[in-house]
Order: C-alpha cells, then sequence, then structure tokens
C-alpha cells in the first residue's frame, strides 16, 4: 500500500453528529457511514488530487461519464499520477466493463448465487472494514478442496471468473459507499475522499502439497485467467495481503502459489508465522477479524464458520 507522504494524502474523520445533520443519505450510505465510526479515511490532496481531476475532465470529453471516483483514483495511482497513461489503461477498463456488463452484476441474481457457490468453493468471507475503511476478504486457503476445485474449474469455468468479478465489485463498493457516506455527512464534495481498496488475508493453516495448483491444470487455467483480470482491470485494488499461519515450507509452496493470487508485484505482503498476528491487528484492527485471527469478532465468522 501506498505511504501517506508518497500520496500527498491527508487525514479526516466522522463524527455521529454528521450522520443525523445529513438527510440525503441513502439507506446503504446510513449503514455504511454506521459502521465508520472507529475509522480514519483520507482525502485526496496535492498531486494526486490534481491528478484524478485532470483525468476525469479528460474522461469526460471522450464521452465516459459517471466513472466511479475509486476507479479513477486506481488508475492514477497505477499511472504515477500522469493523467494520459491513466487514461489509456481507464479505457481500456470501461470498454471491458461495458462488454462483461460489469455494472448490473450485483444486482444480478444469477451472478450473486453463481459468487455464493464460488465462496463455498474457495472458502472466504467479508466480515467488513478494517481500522481504513478497506473492505477485507479472510481466504482459507488451507481448506481448499482440490478434487471439488478442479471439477468446477473444467465444468464451470467461466461461472468461476465471473463470480471473482462479482467478488472485486462487492469488496470495491463496501469501501466506495463508506467514503461516499462520511463525504456526504461531512459536507465535503463528493470525490475527494481517497476510495479505498480492499485487503486479503490469506489463511495457510492446513496448507500441504495437495494444494499445489500446478497437479490440476483446470484449476490452473482458471487462476491464471483471475490473476490477468487483477492486474489488467482491477489495478491498485489490493492494497495489502496478509498470509497468517504460514507453516516453516511456505517459502518454497509461495513461489508456486504468489503469480495466481497477487495481482502485482507491487502489493504490500506480511507473512506471518502461526500465532503471530500482531501486524495484522495493528494494521486492520480487531473489529473485523475472527477470533482465531486474534480479532473480536466470533469464531464462527466465515470463513471458519457457517
Amino acid at each position: 500500500a501506498a505511504s501517506i507522504a508518497f500520496w500527498g494524502l491527508g487525514r479526516t474523520k466522522a463524527s455521529a453528529d454528521a450522520q443525523k445533520a445529513s438527510p440525503r443519505l441513502r439507506d446503504g450510505q446510513r449503514k455504511a457511514l454506521a459502521v465508520s465510526e472507529h475509522l480514519d479515511l483520507e482525502v485526496l490532496t496535492g498531486t494526486h488530487a490534481l491528478a484524478v481531476a485532470r483525468l476525469r475532465d479528460r474522461l469526460e470529453s471522450a464521452g465516459f461519464l459517471d466513472v466511479p471516483d475509486g476507479l479513477l483514483q486506481r488508475c492514477c495511482r497505477a499511472a504515477g499520477d500522469d493523467p494520459e497513461v491513466a487514461y489509456v489503461q481507464l479505457r481500456d477498463i470501461l470498454r471491458w466493463r461495458k462488454q462483461q456488463g460489469v455494472a448490473d452484476l450485483l444486482g444480478s441474481p444469477g451472478a450473486i448465487a453463481a459468487e455464493r457457490w464460488y465462496r463455498g468453493l474457495l472458502q472466504y468471507g467479508l466480515p467488513g472494514q478494517d481500522r481504513k475503511g478497506r473492505a477485507v476478504m479472510i481466504e482459507a486457503i488451507g481448506l481448499w478442496d482440490m478434487q471439488r476445485l478442479s471439477v468446477a474449474a473444467k465444468e464451470r469455468g467461466e461461472a468461476m471468473v465471473q463470480a471473482h468479478i462479482v467478488v472485486c465489485e462487492t469488496l470495491l463498493k463496501q469501501a466506495q459507499d463508506v467514503a461516499v457516506a462520511m463525504a456526504e455527512a461531512e459536507g465535503q464534495p463528493l470525490g475527494m475522499q481517497r476510495i479505498p481498496g480492499f485487503v486479503a488475508v490469506l489463511d495457510m493453516d492446513g496448507i500441504a502439497l495437495r494444494h499445489n495448483p500446478m497437479a490440476y491444470p483446470e484449476v490452473l487455467n482458471v487462476l491464471k485467467e483471475v490473476s490477468k483480470i487483477n492486474a489488467r482491470y482491477y489495478p491498485e485494488a489490493v492494497e495489502h495481503v496478509f498470509i497468517v499461519n504460514a507453516p516453516r515450507v511456505f517459502k518454497s509452496m509461495w513461489t508456486v502459489l504468489a503469480p495466481f493470487v497477487l495481482p502485482s508485484s507491487g502489493v504490500k505482503v506480511d507473512v506471518l508465522p502461526r500465532g503471530e498476528n500482531g501486524i495484522l491487528l495493528r494494521e486492520c484492527g480487531p473489529e473485523c477479524l475472527p477470533a482465531q485471527l486474534g480479532g473480536a469478532l466470533s469464531s464462527k465468522t466465515p470463513p471458519y464458520g457457517p
């Protein structure tokens, strides 16, 4: 994740009174703001804010309207705040989103049902936001049933890829809702809040050589496709990866898994041995983590329970 100094970001915090003073808040945003009481989010300033504004102007002049603020910001960060470089990438992303009907996925019962099925396959849960407003995904890789995954990849590979897109959209929408709710509650112009990405917590408890995707070509093909989508169409979306309960033999296994898990080489990764979750707790806060990871949530929080 980029440092505050590098991106030139300042800090802002919402108050409980602000929620009462903003009748414009939609129900979803009210819920997001209620969740955000313990959060410390950032506002855009300096060079990054200027780059985002120039990119929006460039897009509007080309006929691309109503582009999500988070997508604008992430493309600018990926392009080193060069609006023209960001424009080329974002134009490609917007065309892909239109072709895939991405804007309608979260309202599609079929897509939502497929994502629920996908959760069972990849053993992940979405417990909410961390203290920086980033959506959190916890994935119990050590619980993967590779035979089941292999059959699914062979028979429903396209459904798995689409479900992955739904996951990304869900996580980014959660973060955007919180930032927008806080901006409206504080009377700030929309678009000035830094829209956070998400955090992935990969639990390696139970992982073994049988989880090597190289032995399952169908699974490997789906993972490759997912990795391409992450890198090309969701730049800067994953801000931090925590690998927890890492076994001693993890380094050799990670060499194989990393290309299919991480969207780019620039993602910050912390590898934490079994039971050593202090860095995770300090970074994300206990409110979004289950008891298994030292957090305040129930031990039955998905993916550890129904």
